[in-house]
Formats: structure tokens, C-alpha cells, sequence
């Protein structure tokens, strides 16, 4: 994923993020992806598009 927030997390994050998202815990996905995320910390909006995407990367469908 060509996403500068998303490469910006460290893999462990990455992995954390999938599982939540596997699970359909998307509020939870955004909140690994802030709290991980080094400043300026993300807005909600861009975890959002980012979770939408990579929800749809998985192969699991559209959120």
C-alpha cells in the first residue's frame, strides 16, 4: 500500500490494523493508526480513507 500514513507505522501496527479489520473493528483499526502514528497525528478523515482502503486491499469488501 503506497499510503504515507500506512508506511509511516511500524509493521507490529500494520499487523494490529489488519486483525481489526479482519474482525470489522474499523473504530478500533483508526484508533491503533492514530495512537501509533508519529506527529502530526493523523485526523479522523484520513484514518478513514486509509481504513477504507485498506479494508478493500484485503480482499474483505467495502466497509
Amino acid at each position: 500500500m503506497e499510503d504515507p500514513i500506512w508506511t509511516a507505522l511500524q509493521a507490529e501496527t500494520r499487523d494490529e490494523v489488519d486483525d481489526n479489520l479482519r474482525l470489522r473493528r474499523f473504530v478500533m483499526a483508526m484508533k491503533v493508526i492514530r495512537d501509533a502514528s508519529p506527529a502530526p497525528v493523523p485526523g479522523l478523515a484520513a484514518c478513514s480513507d486509509l481504513v477504507a482502503a485498506r479494508y478493500e486491499e484485503l480482499g474483505l469488501g467495502r466497509p
